[in-house]
């Protein structure tokens, strides 16, 4: 009789091929015999309960704790950071000029371009860079970044953070949740995975064909998650999905999304088709800023454990007015293997002056606009925002499975369409164009329609809505008055 011979490969497709509920109920058995390893730590746990205590400190107390981070973080950088120690000494700040949360304004702020022109003077003296994990960021407008991270102290932060948001809705640690935003199995090449350590159902944002989002949503009516996790534009393209084909997913008690802008009418959208309210969050690679929307949905809470949030004017002056547009600056507290300090994001936010119902004390910002690259240039040299044209309240998106604008030239555009199965290119050339020059003149700008039957994503599965080629400063989108 031959000998059989398993390769790894076969008993990881065995495993993989399982039925959901085996595979469910094996993930049970793991978690009571085996910690997360992340989860079930003493840091992880210690931090998260603070995190529990702190969402309720005075705004007074949260301030105090500010200051006490910043001045530690910048003693450290002047002290074992070498771009820091070079540029604090030529710019004569030294850290005991921090002495209050204002004197933050005395540092100089940074760029994307300063940190790769410069990356290895980020790393503090003493640290090696190969036991490090590399973060690339960037992939959906300039040229790619790279950040260092320590791999446990990077997730345990981002983790902790992120549980809070959701155990403001019911949802418990290691109930069932779904994500939509990453490539699940490359070995299997199947469009969804189960993640029995944490209890996850992961769908693709990668390949998000019809038959794909139709097996879904079957995975996830036999799933039942308590929570949906995912990008905006992904969630978005399976929302609109399930509105066509008339498909009710299972109860859930919030939808919550980073990582992208959410437009309004992605919003209206997504919360339609899911039947659930959503909390998003604002947040990055780079770890120097956190916001997140509470159970009252009147805004977004600065996390101001996490770091020093700012918003600043087109002269790099600081926004302490509400309802004035200004460009995100971030301070993050947690990363001493590659710190960033008064980082701009190029993301454009406004302050809210309302004060939350929800009791909390963190200063709220109103809402996000995007990035300072998701404008369209007309031939005038006026500038729309993207946000004006992505509504999504006329029936022509429900025709459309995936959408992106490319602007190379001022008013020229192309939009590249994936339309949903059942409708003509001409019927949505008509309507779509029709719909769009509601807000966009055929004076201002031209558009080439383009319909392809699949959309490049971003190496993390993101779909970039508008792919602007043309260099956009904030002065001038500020200057506009948009």
């Amino acid at each position: 009789m031959a000998g059989i011979s398993l390769t790894l490969n076969d008993i990881w497709g065995f495993r993989k091929s399982l039925p959901l509920p085996v595979r469910r109920a094996a993930g049970w058995v793991k978690r009571q015999v085996s910690p997360h390893w992340l989860w079930e730590s003493k840091k992880f746990k210690a931090y998260f309960d603070f995190l529990q205590k702190s969402q309720w400190w005075s705004l007074e107390e949260t301030k105090s704790f500010q200051l006490e981070q910043l001045q530690e973080l910048v003693k450290f950088a002047y002290e074992k950071v070498p771009y820091y120690r070079r540029v604090y000494k030529e710019k004569k700040v030294h850290p005991s000029d921090i002495k209050k949360l204002e004197d933050i304004q005395l540092l100089p702020s940074i760029t994307k371009d300063d940190v790769r022109s410069h990356i290895d003077e980020f790393i503090p003296d003493g640290v090696d860079k190969s036991t490090l994990r590399v973060w690339v960021t960037g992939g959906t407008s300039g040229i790619p970044l790279k950040v260092y991270q320590d791999l446990f102290y990077s997730c345990m932060i981002e983790e902790a953070f992120s549980l809070r948001q959701r155990l403001w809705t019911d949802y418990k640690q290691y109930d069932r949740k779904a994500t939509l935003n990453r490539d699940p199995n490359k070995r299997t090449k199947k469009c969804w995975d189960f993640n029995n350590t944490e209890n996850e159902l992961i769908l693709s944002s990668f390949d998000m064909t019809e038959s794909n989002m139709l097996e879904f949503a079957h995975v996830i009516k036999d799933f039942k998650p308590r929570i949906m996790v995912g990008y905006p534009s992904a969630l978005e393209v399976f929302g609109r999905f399930l509105i066509r084909n008339n498909i009710t997913l299972p109860p859930l008690k919030g939808v919550f999304c980073g990582s992208e802008a959410l437009f309004p009418g992605q919003r209206a959208l997504i919360e339609a088709a899911y039947n659930c309210d959503m909390f998003p969050s604002y947040g990055m690679s780079e770890r120097v800023a956190d916001a997140t929307e509470c159970e009252k949905h009147c805004g977004y809470h600065i996390s101001m454990e996490y770091g020093v949030f700012e918003l600043l004017d087109e002269n790099l002056e600081p926004i302490t007015a509400p309802d004035v547009d200004g460009v995100v600056v971030g301070t993050g507290f947690h990363n001493n293997v590659m710190p960033l300090i008064r980082y701009q994001m190029f993301d454009i936010g406004t302050y809210s002056g309302e004060t939350c119902s929800c009791g909390r004390s963190a200063p709220m910002i109103k809402e996000f606009k995007g990035r300072v690259r998701e404008y369209f240039v007309g031939k005038s040299g006026k500038l729309m925002p993207l946000q004006l044209i992505w509504s999504g309240r006329h029936p022509v998106w429900s025709k459309i499975r995936e959408m992106q604008f490319v602007q190379e030239s001022e008013g020229e555009i192309t939009a590249k369409i994936v339309r949903a199965p059942n409708y003509s290119d001409e019927e949505v050339t008509r309507e779509l164009r029709s719909e769009v020059g509601k807000v966009m003149s055929e004076d201002d700008f031209r558009i080439d329609f383009q319909f392809v039957d699949h959309m490049a994503l971003t190496h993390r599965g993101k779909l970039n809505f508008l792919d602007q080629k043309l260099p956009i400063h904030f002065e001038e989108i500020a200057k506009s008055g948009n």
